[in-house]
C-alpha cells in the first residue's frame, strides 16, 4: 500500500469517538491531509474520488459512522489501486 493511503487508513481507523460529528471533523481533516499530499498528481479520478469522499462524509452524510467508515476505508483502498495502476502507466 502506498505509504500516504497506508497513514490516512491508520488515522482514519484509529479515530475514537462514537460521535458523528467528531467523527466527520477529524476524517474531513484527514482526507484534507490526504488531499494536500496528493495535489501535485495530475491524476483527475484520484481528485474526484477525495472530492466525492468529502462529499458523502461532510457536506450529504447518512448520519452512520460505521457504513460511512467501511467505505472511507474501501474509497481509500480504490485511491491506492488507482495509484498503483497510474504507476504501471509511467512504467509502460
Amino acid at each position: 500500500m502506498c505509504p500516504v493511503i497506508e497513514k490516512f487508513v491508520s488515522d482514519v481507523t484509529f479515530i475514537q469517538s462514537n460521535d458523528y460529528g467528531d467523527f466527520m471533523r477529524q476524517t474531513n481533516l484527514y482526507l484534507n491531509e490526504l488531499d494536500q499530499e496528493l495535489k501535485r498528481l495530475p491524476y483527475k479520478d484520484i481528485h474526484e474520488k477525495i472530492a466525492e469522499m468529502k462529499n458523502y462524509t461532510q457536506y450529504h452524510p447518512t448520519w452512520n459512522l460505521e457504513p460511512t467508515l467501511k467505505k472511507i476505508l474501501s474509497d481509500a483502498h480504490y485511491i491506492d489501486s488507482l495509484l498503483h495502476g497510474h504507476k504501471q502507466d509511467w512504467e509502460s
